[in-house]
């Protein structure tokens, strides 16, 4: 459906938006979630590792090395 298919592109714009933020600045994973939109930092880690296939704090791990 259009709905689901808008919805799936602008989730995966705020999550790139979101890898963006974990990769280049130093803010809590909380702060990341809260910038780009969601509420409950939870649901985005679950949201981000599903998308992304690695944790948000992965990925701040993996981009500092």
């Amino acid at each position: 459906s259009l709905h689901g298919l808008l919805l799936s592109v602008c989730t995966r714009y705020r999550l790139e938006r979101a890898q963006e933020l974990l990769q280049t600045t130093d803010l809590p994973v909380a702060s990341v979630a809260v910038q780009t939109g969601y509420t409950t930092p939870g649901y985005f880690s679950r949201l981000y590792k599903k998308y992304k296939g690695v944790s948000p704090e992965a990925e701040r791990r993996g981009s500092k090395s």
